[in-house]
């Protein structure tokens, strides 16, 4: 029988940092926890939530983008709706010629943070260059579960 690996999780960053940088995108990283230690007590849906559009919105970078490089932003913080993590990738190239995709990663990344009772802000910057940046909700998993 095949072994099964734990599902991914923000404990796994460094190394979904080092592989993008393995494939060419060199990344700056910006960690902004209100909580020392925050991040890495997140419920486990959230964390591989967070993990997968991290993912995501990097390859989008390798596979869409003239820019070399991207920030790489996680931050966390509280409003009067209660405590939220939040990533955001920035890069400043310009969309690569033929390079269009179908549009299922970002779909992907809305869908996961609509479940985590997200936003999303994906689309271009100005001058150039391209943000993706999902803010989530942190709750349970039994309660996001409850409610999907």
């Amino acid at each position: 029988e095949g072994a099964r690996n734990p599902e991914p999780s923000m404990a796994q960053l460094d190394e979904l940092i080092a592989t993008n940088e393995r494939q060419g995108l060199g990344i700056q990283l910006s960690c902004d926890e209100h909580q020392p230690g925050f991040i890495s007590s997140l419920p486990a849906g959230l964390s591989l939530a967070l993990y997968r559009i991290s993912g995501e919105a990097l390859a989008n970078v390798r596979a869409h983008s003239t820019a070399r490089t991207a920030t790489f932003s996680l931050r966390s913080g509280t409003d009067a709706e209660g405590a939220w993590v939040e990533v955001e990738v920035t890069d400043s190239g310009r969309p690569r010629p033929d390079s269009a995709g179908g549009g299922y990663g970002l779909r992907g990344i809305r869908e996961r943070a609509k479940l985590h009772h997200g936003l999303v802000e994906i689309g271009p910057r100005i001058p150039h260059g391209w943000r993706t940046r999902a803010r989530l909700r942190v709750v349970s998993d039994a309660a996001t579960t409850l409610s999907s």
